[in-house]
């Protein structure tokens, strides 16, 4: 009798082991799965670009364009195609990009990832306008750190909202395009 309770124990207890490993594992997958499609997508677009061209820009004022070089390339694919771990987002809270990484092929749209440092976000462009055209995911510590590196690499570095805020007003100023200022 106390053989069978045993082994029935036993059981249950690898049932509920295997039932919350199970559990875990689907919540990995269910909340992570936009990231690592995202990352794969931009993997294999880089893999058959012909140029990579990398953009840092505040609202409408380009700050820098970059065509990337091999090196850079090779760097930029280190930096998100590391092991996907699980992670949860804090949400979208602003999804101002900063930073866009254009992928340039003779067989295909442009295609354009944009990142938003701030609040942790990329979209993902393919130009083919299916499922709605645009992708968007949260950004991984794990692959945000690399990639803020590497742009930092290329003269790119991310800025605080506050900075990019101050750019857009002093090309505003330059042009002329001042906004108007009410009184109160």
């Amino acid at each position: 009798m106390r053989r069978v309770l045993k082994r029935t124990m036993i059981g249950a207890a690898a049932v509920a082991v295997l039932a919350v490993a199970g559990c875990a594992l689907w919540a990995v997958i269910y909340l992570d799965h936009f990231t690592w499609a995202a990352s794969r997508r931009l993997a294999r677009g880089l893999d058959g670009a012909q140029e990579v061209v990398l953009i840092e820009y505040a609202d409408k004022v380009e700050i820098t364009r970059k065509v990337a070089i091999a090196e850079e390339i090779s760097r930029l694919r280190r930096s998100i195609t590391t092991w996907p771990r699980p992670f949860f987002s804090g949400g979208s809270l602003c999804f101002l990009a900063h930073h866009t990484i254009e992928l340039h092929s003779a067989d295909r749209p442009t295609v354009e990832v944009r990142v938003c440092f701030l609040c942790e976000q990329l979209s993902f462009d393919d130009g083919t306008h299916t499922n709605g055209g645009i992708t968007f995911a949260p950004l991984p510590p794990y692959m945000a750190d690399p990639l803020a590196a590497f742009f930092t690499s290329v003269g790119m570095s991310p800025k605080p909202m506050k900075e990019y805020d101050e750019i857009e007003a002093r090309a505003q100023a330059v042009a002329g395009d001042q906004p108007h200022q009410t009184s109160q």
